[in-house]
C-alpha cells in the first residue's frame, strides 16, 4: 500500500493476507519506506511490480509549483523518482543491480529521475517497456515509452515535456536526456486539457485493432487518446462528466477506466465490434477520429 499519512508524507506498507485470502490483516503492516513531502500536492500515488519481479514506485517532485527546491534533478531526493525495491530482501531492499547502488552521490533506490507528478504508469505485459503518464505544469502532458533501462533522466524541471521550462541550476547537456515519446499541449484538438491519466498498452484478445497501442485519458477535457507506435496520438470525443483518474486491466487484459466524478467504470472497446452490451456499459473508442483530432509528435 502506498499512501498519505496524516502528516502528509508518503508512505509505503507491506500487509500479510489474513485467513480469508481477499483481506489483508491489519496488525501485520511491515512500513518499507516513508518519504517527507515539503508540500501537499504531487505526491505520485502509483507502485507495480515490473516483469523482473520488483516492486517500482513513483515519487512526484514534492509539490508547490515549479519544483522549487529543484528535487527532480537532484540524485539526493526520493521526490521526482520512480523508484525499484526488492521486497523480498531484508531492509532497506535494494536490488544488487539498481543503477547507483555503489554511487555515493545518488540514493540507492532510484532507477531513473527527472519526474514531476509521475501518479500513473504502467508495464506492458508483452514488451516489458515501462509507459510513464508525467503530468506537466502549465502547458504540456508527457508520455514517456522506455524499455526497462536503468539510471534515465527525464529531465523535469529543465523541460516541460520537450520545451526548455527552467534551465537553471542543476540541468545537464540534452543529449542526457529522455524527451517523451508522445506529448500534447493543454489547447490541442481545441478542448481544454489540463492533466494526464496515464493508462495500459492494450493486450486484449477482443479487439485486434487496439492491440499494442497506448490508452490515455485526460483529466479534464474527458477525451480518451491513444499512442501509436511512431508517437500520435489519436483523441476521441470527450465522455464528458467522468473526470478519468484511473485505468486498469483483469487477468484477461481486458482495459477498463473510471471517472472519479461519475463514480462509473468503464470497459474500454472497439466500437467497431461492440455489442449492445458494450454500448451502454462502455466507453467506445476506435470509430474513425477526425483528422484534426490527429496530433502527430516530433522528438
Amino acid at each position: 500500500m502506498y499512501h498519505s499519512d496524516n502528516n502528509g508524507d508518503s508512505v509505503l506498507s507491506e500487509f500479510e493476507v489474513s485467513n480469508d485470502t481477499n483481506i489483508a490483516d491489519a496488525t501485520s503492516e511491515t512500513v518499507l519506506l516513508t518519504i517527507s513531502q515539503p508540500f501537499s500536492n504531487h505526491n505520485g500515488g502509483c507502485i507495480a511490480f515490473g516483469p523482473d519481479g520488483m516492486l517500482y514506485v513513483a515519487t512526484g517532485d514534492g509539490g508547490s509549483g515549479g519544483d522549487p527546491n529543484d528535487n527532480a534533478q537532484n540524485l539526493n531526493s526520493l521526490l521526482g523518482k520512480l523508484l525499484r525495491l526488492d521486497v523480498d530482501l531484508a531492509a532497506p531492499y535494494i536490488p544488487t543491480d539498481n543503477p547507483y547502488i555503489n554511487d555515493a552521490n545518488a540514493l540507492d533506490e532510484i532507477w531513473a529521475y527527472g519526474l514531476r507528478n509521475p501518479w500513473k504508469f504502467s508495464f506492458d505485459n508483452t514488451t516489458g517497456n515501462i509507459w510513464i503518464a508525467d503530468v506537466g505544469q502549465n502547458a504540456i502532458e508527457e508520455i514517456n515509452n522506455t524499455n526497462n533501462t536503468a539510471g534515465l533522466n527525464y529531465g523535469w524541471r529543465c523541460y516541460e515535456g520537450s520545451s526548455v521550462y527552467n534551465n537553471s541550476g542543476n540541468c545537464p547537456p540534452t543529449n542526457d536526456l529522455v524527451f517523451p515519446f508522445a506529448e500534447y499541449t493543454h489547447n490541442s484538438s481545441g478542448i481544454s486539457k489540463c492533466s494526464v491519466t496515464g493508462g495500459f498498452v492494450y493486450r486484449g484478445s477482443e479487439f485486434s485493432n487496439l492491440v499494442g497501442q497506448y490508452v490515455f485519458a485526460d483529466f479534464c477535457s474527458d477525451e480518451i487518446g491513444l499512442v501509436g507506435a511512431s508517437g500520435n496520438i489519436t483523441y476521441f470525443e470527450p465522455f464528458n462528466g467522468n473526470n478519468f483518474s484511473s485505468f486498469g486491466i483483469d487477468n484477461q487484459n481486458n482495459l477498463y477506466v473510471a471517472g472519479i466524478s461519475s463514480g462509473n467504470i468503464y470497459k474500454v472497446v472497439d466500437s467497431n465490434v461492440a455489442t449492445e452490451y458494450f454500448s451502454k456499459n462502455s466507453v467506445t473508442i476506435f470509430s474513425n477520429p477526425s483528422e484534426e483530432n490527429i496530433i502527430n509528435f516530433t522528438a
